[in-house]
């Protein structure tokens, strides 16, 4: 009998693999491909024209590539978009976890973007997305054109106390019981704004992980001392895994030329309806084409 690496078992990836379809049919028109890596096969969905500027788009943690396009949506018709399946933290490709205090994502990067024979890109991370691109930084800074992160994890440790309370006791109680008074405690402590497509998502993946408790370490400025492409840190104020003036008060030792801001009444995840999915999307859209 096949173990699973990244879920309960062989039932909950086929609840989580439901819920990605679901995500999928919201996206737009995108083609799947998979390309091998020295960690395995990765996943992704390729969309927009294809001579646009090449973006590539990685998810947060427990995300995957059909969320990130249909969030980001409004990239599309700018970019030629390839929206990763992270290895580890997604339904799609190998059955795999990278180690964090290593170089193994900022080779997994490498590995994909030399797949898909692109000298430098665009890039765009939220959440853990952020910690991997970081790590392509220290590895490869060369490979990158711009780079835009969305409340990067591996800046900063958040609260931990307020973690706990706020997320790691409503998260426990969800995953044992099913509670769904527990569920919206949880979310309610990520999402600036209900959002119910987002939030149906979560709640299977939430259910069926394996749960990684390992902490993305932050990085060092010595690390880091090779990159100076143009950067974007975007963090969110009342965001309760890493405080926006925190993270962008220490972003700015590790990227000195970065563009720093805040967003302000915003927690971990943005608001998503298409107002504001449109307002951030512009915001990056603009970020990699200024000149």
């Amino acid at each position: 009998m096949m173990t699973e690496t990244i879920f309960r078992n062989a039932r909950s990836r086929t609840a989580v693999e439901g819920a990605y379809q679901r995500l999928l049919a919201l996206a737009p028109d995108a083609r799947s491909r998979l390309v091998k890596t020295r960690f395995g096969d990765t996943h992704m969905l390729v969309a927009g024209p294809e001579d646009a500027p090449p973006l590539v788009v990685v998810h947060g943690g427990m995300g995957n590539s059909a969320l990130a396009l249909w969030d980001g949506a409004p990239l599309v018709g700018r970019f030629r978009v390839y929206a990763l399946d992270v290895l580890g933290h997604s339904v799609k490709g190998a059955d795999v976890r990278l180690r964090m205090n290593s170089g193994d994502y900022g080779e997994w990067m490498v590995d994909v973007v030399d797949a898909l024979e692109l000298s430098t890109a665009f890039f765009y991370g939220a959440s853990m997305g952020g910690f991997i691109l970081r790590k392509l930084a220290e590895i490869a800074p060369n490979r990158i054109d711009r780079m835009a992160l969305l409340v990067p994890a591996g800046i900063i440790t958040g609260p931990l106390l307020k973690g706990i309370t706020r997320s790691g006791i409503p998260l426990a109680l969800y995953r044992t019981t099913g509670s769904k008074a527990a569920l919206t405690r949880f979310l309610d402590g990520l999402f600036t704004t209900p959002d119910p497509i987002f939030g149906e998502y979560l709640s299977h993946a939430l259910k069926h992980y394996k749960l990684d408790l390992a902490i993305p370490p932050p990085g060092s400025p010595e690390n880091l001392a090779s990159f100076r492409r143009p950067t974007l840190v975007l963090a969110a104020s009342d965001d309760i895994t890493a405080p926006g003036k925190e993270l962008l008060a220490r972003a700015a030792t590790l990227f000195p030329h970065a563009t720093l801001e805040l967003l302000e009444n915003h927690k971990h995840i943005p608001p998503s309806d298409p107002a504001s999915r449109a307002r951030l999307c512009d915001r990056v859209t603009r970020f990699f084409l200024e000149p």
